[in-house]
């Protein structure tokens, strides 16, 4: 009659509800945001919710227009989390084809046909890459694409060795690039743009730099040809900049710099749904796992490492101290 599924509290809408608030918001303020009027749902339930959900991501093919050009940027953004190594880096990508001016109270600036990913591996970020240049942006074999970022060697290795089908620009992040100048030279940045390979060149040799940044200077240099300057790497026909620390900020830093630490699959999810909000032409599906449970009883040995049976512990006779012990337990936010 409530069309519930089996093995489940919540109807598929209400499911649906609590995923795409949990993008932007904590696990308790999700149970009040989607049931207003009523009791609100708990926070390990929200967290239960998208642990046993699976979500799918599509994707429809990109209108393009023919002076438009493919700007790819990456980053990473360390996160805390649940995992031994407690600390790990996201590695963000964002992808679009252009720009336009909104027209609001103050005009800003929007990307067309932007599209987020992000991962914990860069194995998977590189094959994702590949697969959206292809689809949903249909970039040719004849086409010049820009890949913009830090300095990181791994960033500038896809930009230069794996990506071949096509032909593709590295230009470094102006911000970073400025800022470790700033920081190496001492110059205010208005000034480092007019600076040439030579002068940078002379200034390190004179200066007793850190080998951090005489490695990271030597990067910079090596972009340079003979009598260009820093201001003509920026000035490349087409190129309209690269704005990832700001998608890293408002996507990532917003949801996930909170207190306590987060489960690897649970940030996973929450993105990917942050990912069908950001894009236009994307779309997800979610499923819920079934999982049979049994339930447990104290005094009994049970086999905890076997992964095919989830226990289901009854709280209900503990006291309110013990109850919340294990509710943060199984919300992955109880420290040791």
């Amino acid at each position: 009659m409530l069309k519930l599924p089996k093995y489940s509290k919540l109807t598929r809408e209400l499911r649906d509800k609590i995923l795409i608030a949990a993008a932007d918001n904590s696990y308790r303020k999700v149970g009040k945001i989607v049931l207003q009027n009523y009791d609100a749902i708990s926070a390990s339930t929200v967290y239960r919710t998208i642990i046993n959900t699976d979500i799918y991501i599509h994707h429809d093919s990109f209108e393009r227009k023919p002076d438009d050009i493919v700007h790819v940027q990456i980053d990473e953004k360390y996160l805390r989390t649940t995992s031994k190594d407690r600390k790990i880096p996201l590695y963000t990508l964002s992808i679009f084809r252009g720009k336009t001016t909104k027209e609001t109270k103050c005009k800003r600036l929007v990307l067309i046909n932007k599209s987020i990913f992000d991962c914990f591996y860069k194995e998977e970020l590189l094959n994702e890459l590949k697969y959206r240049l292809i689809y949903p942006y249909s970039v040719k074999n004849d086409e010049k694409i820009f890949v913009s970022s830090v300095l990181a060697p791994y960033i500038k290795k896809i930009a230069t060795d794996e990506i071949t089908y096509c032909e593709v620009k590295y230009i470094p992040d102006k911000y970073h690039v400025l800022s470790l100048l700033k920081k190496i030279t001492g110059f205010p940045k208005k000034y480092l743009l007019s600076f040439t390979k030579e002068d940078l060149q002379k200034i390190i040799k004179a200066k007793n730099l850190e080998d951090n940044q005489r490695i990271e200077s030597k990067k910079i240099i090596k972009l340079l040809k003979t009598g260009q300057k820093i201001d003509d790497l920026y000035k490349e026909n087409g190129y309209l900049g690269c704005s990832q620390e700001c998608s890293n900020s408002h996507y990532y830093s917003y949801r996930f710099y909170r207190p306590g630490r987060f489960n690897k699959d649970a940030i996973l999810k929450l993105t990917s749904i942050k990912e069908q909000l950001v894009t236009n032409k994307c779309h997800f599906t979610s499923v819920q796992r079934v999982v049979e449970t049994k339930p447990i009883e104290l005094g009994t040995y049970y086999d905890y490492d076997s992964k095919e049976t989830i226990y289901n512990l009854n709280l209900d006779g503990f006291k309110l101290q013990t109850r919340k012990m294990f509710s943060k337990i199984i919300n992955g936010s109880y420290n040791i």
